[in-house]
């Protein structure tokens, strides 16, 4: 009987002690599976350092209300890639009319960038976004597309309809690369946030080559301009049907009026949704009510401004020298909008302003800025390739918008994208399976103490 009892005894905790192996094997295998892992094959490259932000905006809409926003890079790809994607993209809500579609497509760069989109696509894909905390988008090309030169365009597709403004923001930033590497232009010519996934290749040079001259144009811009500070004492409100209109010096020649900023605007502490602008720009032709009864060069809308920021204008190539040009901004929501009165120092004195078609005294006027360039073409970059901006993909730049589309001003936390991080400590899921495969042997382990104590307890009695 003792024998019998002795051999139970190792029998049992031989069978503890396997089963409590495998456990831990059968976990440490999930751990292993579930920690997301970088792919050696491939290296990503990011277009942008730093924080991305709220920039390219692609609601630019002819005078029938069609949007003919768009922005592009071009680029000069030194190894193969099979897919790209942005950190990032904002829309509109369907509720304030404001949704939006936008077509992402990637061709075969050819002589110029218009004679490029007419080509068949290599990639091409159409989203349709009811935007709120934006998304990071990822593009899987499904094929190694072969190195080469590249131009990715994004361009809205949704019409302005009546009142509503639907609109598609893509990130911008500092660009990783100088412009003879990335070239960036369109109605929103700023800096697109964006990476690609090439398929790793030791023997390139680089993944990012110089882009070769071939006559496509891109500005150069100079430094800004503040025309008139903001004194920040006053602020005027626009109302509702008032007009704001700031008349340009005469650019000069061979420049372009790539940017215009208005230093601080007020929105009486929305920061919410509704604190809109509408923007139309205008050849200045004799006086306000002609220049104003002509055809608009390019139009816009400007949502969800928060309050007491910048409001900046972009224009690209579009605001050539040789005219001055009348920008007449209106409010377009349901909440306040209006400027800080300047200080009556001006720097320049050929500029004017107007409200509702009357000129202004400088200490009436708002504090603002521009910016000019000259118009150049590709050329080949003297600079050393920045080998920091080809990294691994778990190198991520770091992302955190500092004016958020829409109705999401106070939930820029939700959009910040950060590295994957290898699962780890009790929070882990992979742990979290570790425990949970471990209880059951717990629970053997238990019994196991439980019984011997009974044992104890009975041959004391």
């Amino acid at each position: 009987m003792t024998r019998n009892r002795f051999f139970r005894k190792r029998i049992w905790r031989l069978f503890t002690v396997t089963y409590i192996l495998i456990l831990l094997l059968t976990a440490l295998a999930s751990n292993a599976s579930s920690a997301p892992s970088v792919d050696p094959e491939t290296v990503r490259f990011y277009s942008y350092t730093g924080d991305y932000k709220v920039g390219n905006w692609l609601n630019t809409f002819d005078d029938k209300g069609r949007c003919i926003g768009n922005t592009y890079v071009i680029f000069n790809a030194g190894a193969s890639f099979n897919q790209f994607g942005f950190p990032i993209v904002w829309a509109g809500k369907k509720e304030n009319g404001a949704d939006a579609s936008f077509t992402v497509s990637l061709h075969e760069y050819k002589e110029s960038p218009e004679e490029s989109v007419k080509s068949t696509p290599v990639f091409t894909e159409t989203l349709y976004q009811n935007g709120d905390n934006g998304y990071g988008a990822i593009y899987p090309i499904g094929k190694a597309v072969p190195a080469g030169k590249y131009i990715l365009v994004c361009s809205q597709i949704t019409a302005k309809t009546g009142d509503a403004s639907p609109y598609i923001v893509i990130p911008t930033g500092t660009a990783s690369r100088g412009s003879g590497y990335l070239q960036f232009g369109g109605t929103a010519e700023g800096v697109i946030c964006f990476f690609i996934d090439f398929i790793r290749d030791d023997s390139v040079a680089d993944y990012i080559l110089p882009l070769a001259s071939d006559g496509s144009s891109y500005i150069e811009n100079d430094e800004p301009v503040t025309v008139l500070e903001s004194a920040g004492k006053e602020a005027r409100r626009l109302g509702d049907e008032e007009t704001l209109a700031v008349l340009t010096k005469s650019i000069p020649a061979g420049k372009v009026l790539s940017r215009f900023e208005f230093l601080s605007m007020p929105t009486w502490g929305n920061n919410g949704p509704g604190s809109d602008l509408s923007y139309q720009v205008y050849k200045w032709d004799k006086d306000y009510a002609t220049s104003v009864s002509g055809q608009p060069i390019t139009s816009g809308v400007i949502k969800d401004h928060k309050d007491n920021a910048p409001l900046e204008l972009g224009f690209g190539l579009t605001l050539t020298g040789g005219d001055r040009y009348l920008i007449v901004v209106r409010t377009a929501g349901t909440m306040p909008i209006g400027y800080w009165k300047s200080n009556g120092s001006m720097k320049e004195t050929k500029w004017k302003v107007y409200i509702n078609g009357e000129e202004i005294s400088k200490a009436d006027m708002p504090g603002f800025s521009y910016t000019t360039g000259t118009i150049a073409t590709l050329e080949a970059a003297a600079e050393t390739p920045n080998e920091a901006s080809a990294t691994p993909a778990e190198t991520a730049p770091a992302a955190t918008p500092d004016r958020v589309p829409e109705s999401t001003a106070q939930n820029t936390k939700d959009q910040e994208t950060e590295k994957p991080k290898p699962h780890s400590g009790c929070g882990s899921v992979a742990n979290g399976h570790q425990i949970l495969f471990l209880l059951p042997a717990a629970g053997i382990i238990t019994a196991i103490k439980r019984r011997r104590l009974k044992k104890r307890s009975v041959f004391t009695r």
